[in-house]
């Protein structure tokens, strides 16, 4: 019969970690300069969900489970402390902090555990992507939208079509996401956006650029945009300018890397000069590089859109972006002002409250 016991620092040797976690966890320790079990358990912990693709851990979710040492001949179990008692011990070691400290690790106050770099990344995005949302929508000729929209969009009248609101929201916000699984039309839709965008008046000054993270998904994109032109009701002048070759490209090109660095040409001190950037299979964004894209993008009078499938391929890197937007999404409703603002547009009524949108889109 097994027995969970406190967890001595022998556990970092249970197969449950791997020598990157037992390495990580016996640094720390090391730094902090006293023999802190649950700091080592908490540090393999994050270590081991850093290699799942998770950005922290939770000390709810860890707190009081076990792990069982499977090696022969090991028969005790490993015990995560509960949460309460946990967070004391780690807050009592020098190398663990609260938000804003200098710390290698950082707890934050709902119990998430982080590595400072990657606590860094996420607040950096989410403050990011909160201060466009927050920001007033971009000037638009309503008129020249209301008629592009009906063109490209024909669909049945008084229906709402969620292509034509997603299309909607890409070009009226400075951030949006337009999202589904695969054959839902998310390229033929984003074909849409820019032409709708390239018809306003100044459009043809605009500078686009579509990114993807690795060069097959690049040329996908440009392959499949190309496919969605032959049917999109527009000027032969905008078709051309969405098959131009130098339209897609990946993200680490667009950002610019410095040989022999992590660093890229592009950050906040030199912005990309970009107006609207389409970010294509953004399931496959880590939470890293996405902190360093939005660095280098300005936020005013810049249109951010990220498109993908959050149930699709998942970055190398921690960090899910496109998941944790949309399952954050799925709580939204529309805003009175979207609402009137698309109305004006086509006659249709959306939905304002009690409306869950599936992550589809939100104001």
């Amino acid at each position: 019969m097994t027995q969970a016991t406190s967890p001595p620092l022998s556990i970092l040797e249970s197969d449950a970690f791997n020598p990157t976690d037992r390495h990580l966890a016996n640094l720390l320790v090391k730094l902090s300069g006293q023999e802190c079990p649950s700091l080592g358990l908490a540090a393999a912990l994050v270590s081991r969900e850093l290699a799942d693709g998770h950005s922290c851990i939770s000390l709810d979710a860890f707190g009081g489970r076990s792990f069982l040492d499977s090696r022969p001949g090991k028969g005790d179990s490993i015990c995560c402390p509960p949460r309460a008692e946990w967070e004391r011990l780690l807050l009592e070691t020098s190398v663990v902090g609260r938000p804003g400290e200098d710390k290698p690790l950082v707890l934050d106050e709902a119990g998430r555990l982080y590595l400072h770099r990657y606590w860094r990344y996420e607040q950096a995005v989410a403050q990011d992507l909160l201060a466009r949302i927050g920001m007033e929508p971009l000037a638009l000729d309503l008129p020249t939208l209301a008629a592009g929209m009906k063109r490209l969009f024909p669909g049945t009248p008084g229906q709402i079509n969620w292509q034509q609101v997603g299309a909607f929201a890409a070009v009226r916000q400075r951030f949006s996401v337009i999202t589904g699984g695969p054959g839902t039309g998310k390229t033929w839709t984003v074909a849409r956006v820019l032409a709708l965008l390239l018809e306003q008046p100044g459009g043809q000054k605009l500078r686009v650029k579509l990114a993807a993270p690795t060069g097959k998904a690049a040329a996908r994109l440009q392959e499949s945009l190309a496919q969605s032109l032959e049917s999109l009701a527009c000027s032969e002048v905008i078709k051309a300018r969405l098959q131009a070759k130098d339209l897609t490209t990946t993200i680490h090109r667009l950002l610019g890397p410095i040989p022999s660095s992590a660093r890229f040409q592009h950050g906040p001190d030199n912005p990309l000069p970009v107006d609207v950037l389409v970010v294509d299979e953004a399931s496959m964004v880590s939470l890293s590089l996405m902190a360093r894209l939005l660095a280098a993008l300005k936020k005013e009078d810049v249109r951010l859109v990220l498109v993908g499938d959050k149930d699709q391929l998942p970055p190398v890197d921690p960090g899910g972006v496109l998941g944790d937007i949309c399952r954050a999404a799925s709580v939204n409703s529309f805003s009175p002002s979207f609402c009137q603002a698309f109305q004006l547009c086509n006659g249709v009524a959306l939905p304002v409250k009690g409306t869950v949108l599936n992550g589809k889109l939100a104001d």
